[in-house]
């Protein structure tokens, strides 16, 4: 399904395009899951999910009865737990605070989508941003350059740069992330939809540098093989899984 050439090797663009489709594989999987749950939680059909409805769901996939956590919700009745059940039920309440946008508790279909899969959510996307960052930005100023993004000093023409490799990066900064085109990339730029391809070339990038053993820029099946617990814990094989780990 990668090997699109049939080659027998995996090259950066053929990772790249695979990571971006399990990324929006996967954002389109939870789109769908979570408006599918809030559906089944919004008891009272009111349009929003509260902090009580989604408790009687929270303990019912714990062994509780459904319908007597409801009325002991209702009624302001304690409901004993043990400590770790206590310890679960404040994380996930500290988390439904966090996803709430407006400081209302009771959730709409979007911000209960960033309660689910925060990894969707814009905290996240902030956290990819700054990774993204993190890996390319040398001088810390929060701005990427063609020569940063290329891996060359900042005193280097990289319109002369006549290989191939620097070619294609050239080509992504000015027409993928470099969105109004003045030779510089912000934050605000890195936020928009199109970074997604910018960070799949990234990851892809990584995937090929962890297994290349024999350094030909490509993962053979082999190269796989070798380093499978790393490659089935990636992006190259489980999005979802990958980055609900990071969190």
């Amino acid at each position: 399904m990668i090997d699109e050439n049939g080659d027998g090797e995996l090259d950066e663009n053929e990772l790249s395009k695979w990571v971006l489709h399990k990324t929006k594989e996967h954002f389109e999987e939870a789109k769908l899951a979570s408006e599918h749950k809030f559906n089944e939680l919004d008891n009272d059909k009111d349009g929003s999910v509260s902090w009580n409805e989604y408790l009687v769901e929270f303990l019912g996939r714990r062994n509780f009865n459904r319908q007597e956590v409801a009325q002991k919700l209702h009624d302001k009745v304690k409901i004993e737990v043990d400590k770790k059940l206590r310890e679960e039920i404040d994380d996930a309440h500290d988390k439904w605070l966090q996803a709430s946008r407006d400081g209302d508790p009771d959730m709409s279909v979007a911000e209960f989508r960033d309660f689910q899969h925060p990894e969707t959510g814009r905290e996240m996307l902030e956290y990819l941003v700054q990774e993204f960052l993190h890996d390319m930005d040398t001088d810390g100023d929060e701005v990427l350059t063609v020569q940063e993004y290329i891996s060359v000093g900042s005193d280097v023409d990289v319109d002369t740069q006549d290989d191939d490799w620097a070619k294609e990066r050239r080509t992504e900064f000015r027409n993928v992330i470099d969105q109004n085109s003045d030779g510089k990339v912000t934050k605000a730029e890195l936020k928009v939809t199109s970074l997604s391809e910018g960070m799949a070339l990234q990851e892809a990038r990584q995937l090929i540098g962890f297994g290349d053993e024999n350094t030909d820029f490509k993962l053979s099946l082999s190269e796989l093989l070798e380093n499978s617990e790393y490659y089935t814990g990636s992006k190259l094989y489980n999005y979802a899984r990958s980055v609900h780990d990071d969190l």
